[in-house]
């Protein structure tokens, strides 16, 4: 037999598989990342959104706690507790001087 010399077509072949291998291993490594991470966002966005409606229920419940109360105040009658209207009004002015300073040393 002969020994004939590879073949430039056979020398670009064993070169290349390796080269295509590594290729194809790091996007199967990059699309398994991406997967995991659109998964964890999801399930991060799904939490929030939970959280938010929660938090809105809470907020809905403490509203017509408030809401309850101020009716109960508006019907009550002062003047059935002994409140009179005021004569006259007067404020007070603040005329004097701060009582806190504060010293800064350079």
């Amino acid at each position: 037999m002969h020994n004939f010399p590879q073949t430039a077509a056979a020398v670009i072949q064993t070169r290349f598989i390796p080269i295509l291998s590594i290729v194809t291993g790091i996007l199967l490594i990059s699309y398994i990342a991406l997967f995991a991470f659109v998964m964890t966002y999801a399930a991060m966005q799904m939490r929030f959104a939970e959280s938010v409606r929660d938090t809105s229920a809470h907020v809905g419940v403490l509203e017509s706690k408030y809401l309850g109360l101020v009716a109960k105040t508006n019907q009550i009658n002062p003047s059935k507790l002994g409140y009179v209207k005021p004569v006259s009004i007067a404020y007070v002015t603040n005329n004097s001087q701060p009582t806190i300073s504060m010293l800064v040393n350079y």
